[in-house]
């Protein structure tokens, strides 16, 4: 067993960190020949540098009364850290929480009533008690999120005040984790397969790439939307398939969507193309004309 005193490296780690902007470092340990010189290393162990979050995901439900969840995986080890919510171009922030250790996740209820709609960012930052209020964090993830008021657009949308013209695929959802996309996607010329959005939220679409300059396939998709939860903002399709009953694949490599499997053959074989849980969408709106 080697044991290694990592305090006495702390100046050190400190400095590699401020001037090679690295979150990780390997530490190796070397053997040297007769004369000194270095003839082999093995890696011991991996030191992390700094804390971060990482897999950060927002839910927001329609229940009554609605619930913003969010969740995140932590990158080393922390204590004292916050959570801060602020209006995206505002410099303070409007509410803030202290996150106990070991906790990874958080609810809140009623948040429609507290916040308006639009761009935030979350910022996770560890508490300094000897930093002057004035400075910024050294410590911090920061992520922005679209806040809408999911019951507010249903309504809308099914009351006819709104309707869906095109749908953006903002990106693709995958074990509970976003993952984003090379290209603009979007479905267009979209028509219910039911009357009642709400209820059926069947519908069928042409699926389009700006990428490839034209139209996946050249046929309709059947989908489905689930209007009862937004991840990070966006609704979900959770059902899409093609005319043959196929549905839409994803490579994690190309970060593309796609219809047909030869397309991404080698990809396929190296374990980068996936079925993708659902499709992140927003919804893009035009209001009827009034007479």
């Amino acid at each position: 067993m080697v044991k290694f005193n990592l305090q006495e490296m702390t100046d050190i780690l400190y400095e590699l960190h401020s001037q090679e902007k690295v979150t990780t470092t390997g530490l190796y340990l070397g053997f040297k020949d007769e004369n000194k010189n270095i003839i082999g290393q093995v890696l011991v162990a991996n030191i992390r540098l700094l804390w971060e979050v990482k897999s950060f995901l927002i839910e927001i439900s329609t229940d009554n009364p609605p619930v913003l969840h969010i969740q995140w995986k932590d990158l080393g080890k922390a204590t004292d850290r916050v959570l801060s919510i602020r209006k995206l171009n505002k410099e303070f922030p409007e509410w803030r929480w202290k996150i106990k250790d070991g906790e990874y996740a958080l609810n809140f209820e009623n948040y429609l009533e507290q916040i308006e709609p639009g761009k935030y960012v979350f910022q996770f930052e560890i508490e300094d008690p000897w930093r002057d209020s004035g400075m910024e964090p050294s410590i911090r993830s920061s992520f922005i999120v679209q806040l809408v008021n999911p019951k507010k657009i249903i309504e809308e949308v099914v009351k006819g005040i709104k309707r869906i013209r095109i749908l953006d695929i903002e990106g693709v959802e995958s074990e509970s984790e976003e993952l984003p996309t090379n290209a603009q996607y979007w479905i267009q010329d979209i028509e219910p397969l039911v009357e009642d959005s709400l209820t059926g939220r069947r519908f069928r679409g042409r699926l389009c790439s700006q990428q490839r300059k034209d139209i996946l396939d050249n046929s309709f998709w059947n989908f489905t939307v689930n209007w009862n939860s937004l991840l990070n903002g966006k609704f979900r399709i959770t059902e899409i398939e093609d005319s043959q009953g196929d549905g839409i694949m994803y490579c994690k490599k190309c970060k593309s969507l796609f219809s047909d499997h030869r397309e991404h053959e080698k990809c396929n074989k190296e374990g980068y193309v996936i079925l993708p849980d659902g499709l992140l969408i927003t919804l893009r709106e035009e209001e009827h004309a009034q007479a």
